[in-house]
Formats: structure tokens, C-alpha cells, sequence
């Protein structure tokens, strides 16, 4: 679970970045905060993995106070980070760039076979796992990017516009993505973006203006749009 009560975020110069933000997510919800760009999205989520400090108020993850960590990398391993640019090593083959993290902790080659293989499937690119990056296309190389960030299994995953590199097509099919992991493998998902066809895919919304949640629609409440086009 993740809960805000009445986080502030202010800079050095006096710019406002977040005010009075309440927010409660439930383990295993799916949730999309949309607003226009340097409405506090990016901040948010920030906050959330520890990137930024905030000027006041609480924020708990797991009931976790997180503002009276001093050690948060426990934490941060048990959250998924992805963000526009998938940031894929080229030097390395796409099993490779999966496994860096696991290889990094200590996993057995046999665990890491496990894990990766698992991850590339559920984002549909076991076939790609010798490709090298520049060989896959920005879609692809995004879904990468999701596979590394739940190769850990994550009971959080925080995306910060994933798609904003992405043509309207390849958009939509990594939001169909995100929601199919949700689905299947019930992680809490947080996932910042501007692209209001979010909507279509009837998970609950937040919308952030001017520093501020000025709508948080749960799913039977938002109007239909039809089916998602793929």
C-alpha cells in the first residue's frame, strides 16, 4: 500500500512543486496520474522511490514510514522503476540487460535463467533475448525496459511517462501491457503520463493540476470510451 497525507513539496527558491497531496493506493491497484508537464507528476513518483525529499507532510509505503528511514535500499528493491527512456546498455544482448540487476544482487545463473526468461515472456520478447538493442525497435526496447523492472518481482512498479517516446500505437499497447501485468501478477502500479486515452482502459485516475489532485475517478466511475484499439 502507498498513502500520502498531505504531502507539500518546496524548492530552495520557493517554487511549489506538490501541495496537500492525499493519496492512498491499495496493494495491487493500478493507478494513472495525468496532468499536463511540470504539473507534479514526475515529482510525485520522485518522492516515492526517494529520488526527491519532501517539505512536508507522510508518506508511507508497506505502512513503512519513509521519512524515517536511513537506510532505503531494502525499500527500493522492492520497486520497480521505469522511465521514458528505456536506458538500455549497448553493449549488452537483451537477456543480459533483464539479468544486470539479478547479477548485481548475487543470483545463481540458474535463478537468473528463471527470472529473465519469465520477465521476456510476460512482455512478449523470449524470442529477442540474443538481440542486441539498437536491433529492436522503440516499442520493443521499452518492453525491455518493463522486463528489467519486474524481473525482481516488485511488489511496486512506478513508471514515469513510458510512453513518451512512442507513436499512438505502440502507446496504447504498453498501457495494454501495464495492465495485463496488474492483472496477472498484482502489482501496485503508479504510472505517470499526459496521454488522456488512458481512460480507456477503466483503471483509476488521478489528475494532478497546478501542484494539486484535482480528480481521483475510480474505475466504475469513468465514462466509457468503447474498446481499446490496438
Amino acid at each position: 500500500m502507498i498513502e500520502l497525507y498531505r504531502v507539500c513539496k518546496e524548492y530552495s527558491n520557493g517554487q511549489l512543486a506538490l501541495k496537500d497531496i492525499n493519496l492512498h493506493v491499495p496493494m495491487g491497484q493500478m493507478v494513472f496520474l495525468i496532468g499536463e508537464s511540470g504539473a507534479g507528476k514526475s515529482t510525485l513518483l520522485k518522492i516515492l522511490y526517494k529520488g526527491e525529499e519532501f517539505t512536508s507532510g507522510r508518506v508511507l509505503i508497506g505502512r513503512v514510514d519513509i521519512s524515517r528511514l536511513i537506510d532505503y535500499s531494502q525499500l527500493r528493491r522492492r520497486i520497480g522503476l521505469i522511465f521514458q527512456d528505456a536506458s538500455l546498455l549497448p553493449h549488452l544482448t537483451v537477456f543480459d540487460n533483464v539479468a544486470y540487476i539479478l547479477r548485481a544482487q548475487g543470483a545463481s545463473e540458474r535463478e537468473i535463467r528463471y527470472r529473465v526468461e519469465g520477465a521476456l515472456n510476460v512482455v512478449g520478447l523470449l524470442d529477442k533475448a540474443k538481440e542486441m538493442p539498437q536491433h529492436l525497435s522503440g516499442g520493443e526496447r521499452q518492453r525491455v525496459g518493463i522486463a528489467r523492472a519486474i524481473v525482481t518481482n516488485p511488489p511496486i512498479l512506478l513508471a514515469d511517462e513510458p510512453t513518451g517516446n512512442l507513436d499512438p500505437v505502440n502507446s496504447l499497447k504498453i498501457f495494454q501491457l501495464f495492465k495485463e501485468i496488474n492483472e496477472k501478477l498484482q502489482m501496485t502500479m503508479v504510472i505517470a503520463t499526459h496521454d488522456p486515452r488512458v481512460h480507456q482502459l477503466r483503471k483509476r485516475i488521478v489528475q494532478i493540476s497546478n501542484n494539486q489532485i484535482t480528480m481521483d475517478t475510480e474505475p466504475s466511475n469513468l465514462p466509457m470510451f468503447g474498446s481499446l484499439v490496438l
